[in-house]
């Protein structure tokens, strides 16, 4: 019974996706279609060979655990660089760093967005966060760079392929979950909440908000995950919360300064 009690959240995880899955019912065959489309031609091109590219590299480049975390959720999106830490943290034991580690893996891959300008501007936004996140919270940073070096091992050439490819399914899982589930009066709220990437233009404040807090579809499995490990589930959310908002005020001033900077580069260019 103690034990139950303890898996709790991965049982509320459950019960949360069994309604998901019956309330989209109706929905799944009409939509899935679509969302395959956009995964194997748009998606799976982008994600796979810059997932592959990553693990390599991180093979033999710096050994920081939130640099790896980093490159990966560049690479792909945040949830894969969060759980390969989180693996890091299951090993060695949860230690304070992890948590200003997740803040800086909080990371999406820019190409994945329509307009990559968006994508760079979201990433930036993040990281500026992630900076002043952890300071404001006087968090002991884990971003340490370190000489790269060349393994004496041979590099996991087959593991790479194999690793990228499965986070490339867990992708698809993500999206089929998130674009078919509809729930009466509640619909355009729970698409946006749960969609892991973005399929529209993110100068939409609030997206940009989501984005950075992530979707329950990546949010909830990172909770239980942490929670299961023995991390703080309340922590992680409240450095979410306080980066999320730093990212959403820092775009908007982006925002603000790139339209002053625009007729100027207009008129410069007007006449070269």
């Amino acid at each position: 019974m103690h034990s139950l009690r303890r898996q709790w959240p991965l049982w509320l995880a459950l019960a949360w996706g069994l309604a998901v899955l019956w309330a989209a019912g109706p929905e799944i065959p009409a939509a899935v279609p679509p969302v395959l489309q956009d995964w194997w031609n748009r998606l799976v091109p982008i994600i796979f060979p810059s997932l592959l590219a990553a693990e390599i590299l991180i093979q033999i480049a710096p050994k920081s655990d939130t640099w790896a975390a980093m490159l990966r959720a560049a690479a792909s999106w945040p949830i894969v660089g969060a759980v390969r830490l989180c693996d890091r943290a299951r090993i060695d034991g949860p230690t304070e760093t992890i948590y200003s580690g997740l803040l800086w893996a909080n990371l999406y891959n820019p190409f994945v967005f329509h307009r990559l300008s968006s994508g760079l501007m979201v990433d930036a936004s993040l990281m500026a966060a992630a900076a002043i996140a952890t300071r404001l919270q006087k968090q002991k940073s884990s971003l340490r760079w370190t000489n790269l070096f060349w393994p004496e091992t041979f590099l996991k050439w087959r593991s790479a392929p194999l690793d990228a490819m499965n986070w490339a399914t867990i992708l698809l899982a993500e999206l089929v979950l998130a674009r078919t589930a509809t729930l009466p009066h509640w619909h355009w709220i729970y698409l946006v909440l749960v969609d892991p990437l973005p399929r529209h233009h993110t100068n939409n404040l609030f997206t940009v908000w989501l984005l950075a807090l992530n979707g329950l579809v990546m949010l909830v499995p990172l909770l239980v995950y942490a929670h299961r490990i023995g991390l703080s589930w309340i922590h992680i959310v409240r450095d979410r919360l306080l980066q999320s908002s730093l990212a959403t005020l820092l775009y908007f001033l982006a925002l603000l300064f790139l339209a002053q900077l625009r007729p100027i580069s207009f008129h410069i260019i007007h006449h070269l």
